[in-house]
């Protein structure tokens, strides 16, 4: 498995930051879509990273109770290897969810921020989704593709006229 800093260098278009703007909001998304992860979920995550073991492979060693016992428990306590494909945000999610919290970030500098990072349409964010996916950093449904990031919403228009100063209390 790569690191962020591995695969902005091999993918040469978008800088680290960029990446880390995309782990850090797909985490954002996955929980405004799905809420927090339940408890266990974080261990199951660390030890499949740990141990460079894919869903898919997960599923495999829990059918033929391969893992370790308590692994094992813990995934049948969680709903067993189908709660990983419970936590799956699709592509129009993913960029829905990078623009709020860019916007929550960046407010008005989102877009400057973004371009900056060489990020201008939302196939950009696609493309670092499948090089991360390539490097074995991500993972992805067979059904999912990058067409899934085409043309989720301009970004100019997304940014300028859905963000609003945030009013302190009081004032």
């Amino acid at each position: 498995m790569e690191t962020l800093q591995q695969v902005a260098v091999d993918v040469g278009r978008y800088p680290p930051e960029a990446f880390q703007f995309l782990r850090e909001g797909l985490d954002f998304t996955v929980r405004r879509v799905h809420g927090r992860p339940p408890a266990g979920w974080n261990k199951i995550v660390a030890w499949m990273h740990r141990h460079d073991v894919s869903p898919e492979e997960l599923r495999r060693r829990y059918d033929v109770q391969r893992l370790p016992a308590g692994m094992q428990r813990l995934l049948l306590r969680l709903g067993g290897p189908d709660a990983i494909d419970k936590r799956h945000v699709a592509g129009p999610e993913l960029c829905r969810g990078l623009a709020e919290l860019a916007r929550i970030k960046w407010g008005y500098m989102a877009p400057a921020v973004l371009r900056s990072w060489n990020v201008m349409v939302t196939r950009d964010f696609g493309e670092m989704v499948f090089a991360l996916v390539r490097a074995d950093v991500l993972q992805k449904r067979p059904e999912d593709v990058l067409e899934d990031f085409d043309d989720i919403y301009e970004f100019e228009a997304e940014f300028d006229r859905s963000y609003q100063i945030p009013v302190a209390a009081g004032f």
